[in-house]
């Protein structure tokens, strides 16, 4: 294949030492024509145009591949790109280059082994991802350990399997979720919420303070006493406003069990007791719950330092 005369280009200014300065540029072998001159991004050639423009003449980079191709077969639409057969961006012999978008351009690197990250839509099935990834950290095996670990111990958590495996905790999301790793199989979960270190509600604490109210005979308030927390809290992880992805089988608590207790009013006697057992250091909170009155009623009683005065009898006139 002879030289091509690219000073036929549309627009090029025709310098008669065009042609002669570009392919004396080019290596032409038996496979490929490389070219030796300056590169641009991604080694692909570039070569400087003298080109006409509105204002005169003007200098203009282009890459190689596009003027041999564009001088044979006329300009290039917009949004076509001129792609190389056999793979290898230096080169501008016309037999390997042909027009494509960019799709195809990346999808003919991905097959050729060219990328290491891509959109799973344009690489081939189970060819680029998961376990054949360059530097993959998790197998397939572990990854089905790591997701039935996840939705069998409501215990575990994502910190916890990225620490054990060595990897950030991005990537045990993306692998509980199904995002990698598609194909290993494994229970797929939801991300479940990360509870603070200074929680004194576990999972298995949560399963049994349900099961012990189901059953009956227990009120908000003794167990919040039993599990060291405030009612609210139980009140909460009842209604399954809290700990909602702890699986234990018991339906939701929409409304709950009042204590079932007269109305009463604090006697005298009362008054004294609360007096000494805080005192002695019982808390306000544990006084309120088993005397079934408020907080702020048992610091009205600390607050009075005398007793309430007889009423007033009657006056006689």
């Amino acid at each position: 294949m002879s030289d091509i005369d690219i000073t036929s280009l549309r627009g090029v200014v025709p310098v008669p030492t065009l042609n002669a300065r570009f392919w004396k540029q080019v290596n032409k072998t038996d496979k490929c024509w490389i070219w030796i001159g300056r590169r641009g991004t991604g080694g692909y050639g570039q070569f400087t145009l003298t080109v006409q423009s509105p204002r005169g003449q003007a200098h203009r980079n282009e890459s190689t591949h596009r003027i041999v191709y564009e001088t044979l077969h006329g300009p290039i639409p917009r949004g076509v790109d001129i792609l190389h057969s056999c793979d290898t961006p230096p080169c501008v012999r016309p037999d390997h280059l042909r027009p494509g978008t960019d799709r195809d351009n990346w999808r003919d690197r991905a097959v050729r082994g060219r990328l290491r990250l891509l959109q799973p839509a344009l690489l081939p099935p189970r060819t680029w991802f998961g376990r054949k990834t360059t530097g993959v950290k998790i197998s397939d095996a572990q990854a089905i350990v790591i997701r039935t670990r996840y939705a069998e111990d409501a215990d575990v958590t994502v910190v916890a399997l990225a620490r054990e495996h060595g990897v950030a905790t991005g990537t045990i999301r993306l692998i509980l979720l199904g995002k990698m790793h598609v194909h290993a199989g494994g229970p797929i979960s939801a991300i479940r919420k990360i509870r603070s270190p200074n929680a004194k509600l576990t999972p298995s604490k949560v399963t049994e303070l349900r099961q012990r109210y189901a059953a009956g005979g227990e009120t908000v308030y003794t167990l919040a006493t039993a599990y060291g927390v405030s009612p609210g809290i139980v009140s909460q992880a009842l209604r399954r406003e809290t700990w909602a992805t702890v699986d234990d089988g018991v339906p939701a608590f929409m409304r709950l069990h009042r204590p079932r207790v007269a109305p009463r009013k604090l006697s005298a006697s009362d008054v004294e007791t609360i007096r000494l057992r805080v005192a002695q250091g019982i808390s306000k909170r544990e006084l309120a719950q088993e005397y079934h009155v408020s907080k702020s009623l048992i610091y009205d009683v600390l607050k009075a330092t005398h007793p309430t005065p007889p009423p007033t009898p009657p006056r006689v006139c």
